[in-house]
């Protein structure tokens, strides 16, 4: 019994694959059908096709140079980010890197008598990195 039940199990699979290619076959046709119409209609509308294809070609034409514009745009954007980002991972590269913004702040001494960091509230060293944050 197992192997007859294992064939009627093959012929439904069989029979529902069969289905689901005549679904897609119709479907695509359906499709295509409708493409057809419109692009018909368009065509022998009551407007010269002459007219109707001006129109058309001119459409395509004002779409292609929208998206060339737009491309350049993203284009520019995409490089200005990827420059920046390669000059930050250089800069972090660098072995130095916090060593020499400490370094440049070493010998400014901070205005606030209470301050116990001397390089961390003066104003020209405000960019930079303290030691403690190291």
């Amino acid at each position: 019994m197992g192997m007859i039940s294992k064939m009627q199990k093959r012929k439904k699979e069989e029979k529902k694959k069969a289905k689901r290619k005549q679904r897609g076959i119709a479907a695509t046709t359906a499709l295509i059908g409708s493409v057809i119409g419109v692009v018909g209609g368009i065509l022998f509308a009551p407007k010269p096709g002459k007219e109707t294809r001006k129109q058309i070609k001119d459409k395509a034409k004002s779409a292609n140079e929208t998206l060339k514009g737009n491309s350049i745009k993203i284009k520019d954007n995409v490089s200005e980010a990827k420059e920046k980002i390669n000059a930050y991972l250089e800069e972090k590269k660098k072995p130095n890197f916090y060593v020499e913004k400490i370094e440049k702040c070493e010998d400014i001494e901070c205005e606030d008598i209470e301050c116990e960091e001397d390089i961390c509230k003066e104003e020209a060293c405000k960019d930079k990195v303290c030691e403690s944050d190291i």
